[in-house]
């Protein structure tokens, strides 16, 4: 097996598991249906099984090296989510934009850990259009979602610009369409959306429509954070680095940095 697919094969291996499911409680007992004798089994446990089994030597196998081990940990499979925010009620916007949405500020630490950013929505517009040619697609509709980041105002900005609001279009809905869809996005590392990230920026989603009669009416909407698991470690400076828990803190001290 390649060397780089070593830590996507022990991830699997160590895939957080969900207990099964208690058997239907008796008659005489209804109360213990609420019950549990046993603590629940979370990804978080499974990271701190994994932190445990494979920086310790065993009988027949020593110990991995810890830089092997924070690949294995920083798999997506072992990523938590760490904030989210859900719409309370459906609403419908029309020729207006309102925020629906916010996360923040976020701390420099948050930003470091941070791996993803999902958005769930389940909309659609006014079902209607005097554009037939365009019914059904996603060409000239009027009805968005919209993601303003907005930096913290008391914040130093080094770099000119870096303070400025920033604006992403995230999802147009069907020109015309009579039923809700669900829509979901992801981004990563590489997306502008979590690369641009600072201290002290805030996340507000925006429902938008443009334009009389057209409306984005939304039954559903919510932003999560997946982030790399700190395992409650420490936080600790080496050579600049700032680490995410003790065990990477070992690992940058080992190699010197």
């Amino acid at each position: 097996m390649p060397w780089s697919q070593i830590p996507s094969a022990i991830g699997a291996i160590f895939r957080p598991l969900v207990p099964p499911s208690n058997p239907s409680p008796s008659t005489k007992a209804p109360q213990q249906q609420h019950r549990s004798s046993s603590p629940k089994w979370t990804v978080r446990s499974s990271n701190l099984a994994v932190l445990f089994c494979l920086t310790r030597a065993g009988p027949r196998r020593p110990a991995l090296p810890l830089e092997l081990v924070l690949l294995i940990l920083a798999h997506p499979t072992r990523w938590l989510r760490t904030a989210s925010a859900s719409l309370p009620a459906a609403v419908h916007v029309s020729d207006a934009q309102q925020t629906i949405l916010t996360l923040g500020p976020l701390t420099a630490h948050e930003i470091h850990l941070l791996r993803k950013i999902v958005f769930t929505f389940r909309s659609k517009d006014q079902g209607w259009s005097s554009y037939p040619a365009d019914h059904g697609t996603f060409r000239g509709s009027w009805t968005w979602f919209q993601l303003v980041i907005t930096p913290d105002a008391g914040a130093d900005v080094a770099e000119q610009g870096k303070g400025d609001q920033r604006e992403h279009v995230l999802q147009v809905n069907r020109h015309a369409g009579r039923v809700m869809e669900d829509y979901r996005l992801e981004f990563e590392a590489g997306d502008e959306i979590v690369d641009g990230l600072r201290e002290g920026d805030t996340l507000a989603v925006s429902a938008c429509a443009a334009y009389p009669g057209w409306r984005n009416f939304v039954e559903e909407a919510g932003m999560e954070i997946w982030s790399l698991d700190d395992l409650g470690g420490r936080e600790c400076e080496v050579g600049g680095f700032l680490g995410t828990s003790e065990l990477e803190c070992r690992s940058r001290q080992r190699q010197g940095h």
